[in-house]
């Protein structure tokens, strides 16, 4: 008989005892002495044995390390995932535009992971807390989830650089550590938005963050629109970083270049330098933005949303920088597109990123520079040159060299009275930017 089932029949026998003697109305002192011998007796079997009541002995689940450290991929890549819902930024009760940085909320699934969603969301949420080790429990998860995890995350925070598994031999649940890498964005954005000391250790986070206020300042956003503040921030990166063209020819992966460090603190950067340094102007400034990897021409690319009135627009900062370096010449081509527009030369993996369904913050849009056709060109180039501009920016579709030819743009002198111009183009031909610098 079980352990328990010896002190249930033992406790039986004591209720049967007061019972009996009750009836019998005998000696009430000797019935309660024997209750208590009999309960003394039933506490010493249980401590030797080890009994447990009213459960059965649990029994101690066994791990195996099945595997130990292993490295994982920094590569910033996208798989497929589950499409989010559709964002709206929050407003205050004045209709003014709340701050977009708040606390990142632990999701409601805790420390069991049971999807590649899951997985990417916690881990994440992780990322965004600071945490350099992650434990969890998962189920139905392939290694391969875990080996690919950084190429399925922005990176903002940090990344993931190894991880173990210890195999649960009596359940289907195996527990992985995970080992990270955090950022100096995380450092950065705990000074600047949460009041807490960048450790001393990070020096790189106290540079870039000072570098950040230097930059707000700056730029004086107080009072500005969301709009505007995104426009100044990707005017002021289109400005003042040089695109490293050596580092992208070389494909040499990791260095200051991909950070925003490089790009707002060393002046040059590749792609997804411009992206994080994108994002963590408009963090520090209350301005929702995530970043987006893709690829453009097969080539691994990072770019951002923005939200502007509750829509998420497409704002690729590294395309609208000339390449070789323009100085002040700032292209606007891909500022605040949609889906559609973007996917003319842009791939990403949809399912992962909110959706970009409008262009009313397209900057060629909302200054009623975007021609359909050659005529409307021609027309609003009339208007635009009558102030005799330096510079005159025009957002075509569906260019083609021949209808814009040297002889077709001979109205430029006629309308203008300038000696000469200069132009540059910017975009795929569905929607093609034509910037011209005019001398006089």
């Amino acid at each position: 008989m079980p352990r328990a089932g010896i002190l249930v029949t033992m406790i039986k026998a004591v209720y049967h005892v007061k019972y009996s003697r009750t009836k019998l109305r005998r000696n009430r002192n000797e019935t309660l002495r024997r209750i208590i011998h009999i309960l003394i007796m039933a506490v010493l079997i249980c401590s030797l044995s080890g009994c447990i009541l009213p459960d059965e002995e649990p029994v101690e689940e066994a791990t195996v390390d099945t595997s130990v450290e292993e490295n994982v991929s920094a590569e910033a890549t996208t798989e497929p995932e589950t499409k989010p819902a559709k964002k709206k930024s929050s407003k205050d009760k004045s209709g003014k535009e709340k701050s977009a940085k708040t606390k990142p909320v632990k999701p409601d699934y805790g420390d069991q992971i049971d999807t590649r969603e899951e997985l990417f969301d916690y881990v994440q949420y992780c990322l965004a807390k600071g945490k350099e080790e992650i434990t969890f429990e998962m189920t139905d998860l392939d290694e391969s989830d875990l080996k690919n995890i950084n190429k399925n995350m922005e990176g903002f925070y940090g990344h993931v650089t190894k991880y173990s598994i210890r195999e649960k031999i009596l359940d289907e649940s195996r527990q992985v550590t995970m080992t990270c890498q955090i950022s100096d964005n995380y450092y950065v954005e705990q000074k600047l938005i949460w009041g807490k000391e960048i450790p001393e250790s990070r020096e790189k986070a106290a540079r870039l963050a000072q570098t950040c206020q230097d930059v707000l300042d700056e730029l004086e956003l107080d009072g500005k629109t969301v709009y505007r503040k995104e426009k100044a921030f990707h005017d002021y990166l289109v400005r003042n970083v040089v695109y490293d063209s050596k580092a992208q020819m070389k494909k040499v992966e990791g260095g200051d270049v991909y950070t925003a460090y490089g790009a707002l603190v060393e002046g040059s950067a590749v792609c997804n330098g411009y992206a994080e340094a994108m994002k963590l102007l408009c963090d520090l400034s209350g301005v929702e933005c995530r970043m987006i990897s893709g690829t453009v021409d097969g080539e691994n690319h990072a770019w951002n949303l923005v939200s502007i009135d509750g829509e998420w627009y497409h704002v690729d900062v590294t395309w609208d920088d000339p390449v070789p370096d323009g100085g002040d010449r700032v292209m606007y081509d891909y500022l605040n597109l949609s889906d559609k527009e973007m996917k003319a030369d842009h791939k990403w993996e949809e399912r992962l990123y909110p959706e970009a369904d409008s262009m009313e913050y397209y900057y060629f849009k909302l200054n009623d520079a975007l021609c359909n056709d050659y005529q409307e060109f021609v027309s609003v180039s009339v208007a635009l040159l009558s102030d005799r501009p330096d510079v005159m920016m025009v957002a075509v579709r569906n260019y083609s060299e021949d209808e814009y030819s040297e002889d077709a743009l001979q109205f430029i002198f006629r309308e203008s009275g300038a000696r000469s111009y200069r132009y540059y183009m910017c975009g795929p031909v569905e929607r093609r930017e034509l910037y011209f610098e005019l001398e006089y």
